[in-house]
């Protein structure tokens, strides 16, 4: 656990396979089985290539309607952050008031603010720029599995990970996402199939 402002986040990406309750987060490797998932808004995790070794390194992969179930995906007395929480952490880190709201870009550049939240771990590939880990938050390259091909993109050069907050469609959610050659952060909207990481934050 790490201290940022008034919030307290964990270090380390999700590895769960069961909710709070004890029931369990499906396992869905194939990709057409994925895919539906994604599209009939069912639970569903998987692992990096279905790597149980990767899931260790980078933590599982996760759906949204995985990571936002009632059962509850976080241990007790943590929950899955919203929008306004992680805005609350770019806040935090110094991003400017009239850069928070922006999509599609990478704000809070000027500030760092994506290089104090990178790991410094060659598990990035080069150049992770601007990455110090000043905050202790300690983010790795997580990947991403595709909702509507059920394949496995974007290791060593991005990381992501759901809020709880759902679009203005309600196909999609809102996310954030870190990238080796940049320093800043993205706050993006993504369909809800996707797999995504999950960083847990405090009550």
């Amino acid at each position: 656990m790490v201290s940022i402002g008034e919030q307290r986040w964990m270090t380390e990406n999700l590895r769960t396979t069961h909710y709070a309750d004890g029931n369990e987060i499906p396992l869905v490797p194939d990709p057409l089985s994925w895919i539906s998932a994604g599209s009939t808004g069912t639970y569903a995790r998987c692992a990096y290539e279905n790597n149980a070794t990767s899931a260790a390194i980078y933590g599982y992969l996760y759906n949204w309607y995985a990571a936002t179930d009632p059962h509850g995906i976080c241990p007790q007395g943590w929950h899955v952050p919203t929008d306004g929480e992680w805005t609350q952490l770019e806040t935090t880190l110094g991003m400017p008031t009239v850069e928070l709201d922006q999509f599609g870009v990478a704000p809070g550049e000027a500030q760092d603010v994506g290089g104090r939240l990178k790991s410094t771990s060659a598990l990035w590939q080069a150049p992770n720029l601007g990455a110090t880990d000043a905050s202790g938050f300690s983010s790795l390259p997580s990947v991403y599995r595709s909702g509507s091909t059920g394949d496995f993109q974007a290791l060593t050069v991005s990381g992501t990970w759901w809020s709880a907050t759902v679009g203005e469609d309600n196909g999609l959610s809102l996310s954030r996402s870190l990238n080796n050659d940049g320093v800043g952060i993205q706050r993006t909207i993504s369909p809800k199939g996707r797999g995504f990481c999950v960083r847990c934050l405090q009550d």
